[in-house]
């Protein structure tokens, strides 16, 4: 039966056809294990590449906004609010339950 042009008695998914790269990674998965693996830049270019990495990490200062001083003071104060709110809820009910199983 064939209803908006799915076929619903199979339910099958249409097949995808094979990837270009299938027949090249049996060879790439060899040269990772044999470790033959070449790197594509020098050690020179890796190392100056890190140490821009560190040089922009120290230089990065982070001045929060004064909305967002405020509201990360706000927060923790309310989720402590629903905490405490949901705890006495709970020994409510424990107090309540012993107290219906004891009077049965």
């Amino acid at each position: 039966m064939n209803i908006l042009g799915r076929d619903i008695l199979f339910w099958r998914k249409p097949r995808a056809d094979a990837s270009r790269f299938a027949t090249v990674l049996p060879r790439i998965r060899a040269l990772r294990e044999e470790g033959d693996w070449q790197p594509l830049t020098s050690s020179w270019a890796t190392q100056h590449r890190g140490e821009r990495v560190r040089d922009a990490r120290r230089n990065i200062i982070y001045h929060p906004i004064p909305c967002e001083r405020g509201l990360a003071l706000r927060l923790p104060l309310r989720r402590m609010w629903w905490l405490w709110l949901a705890g006495g809820l709970a020994v409510l009910c424990v107090i309540a339950m012993t107290w219906a199983l004891t009077v049965a």
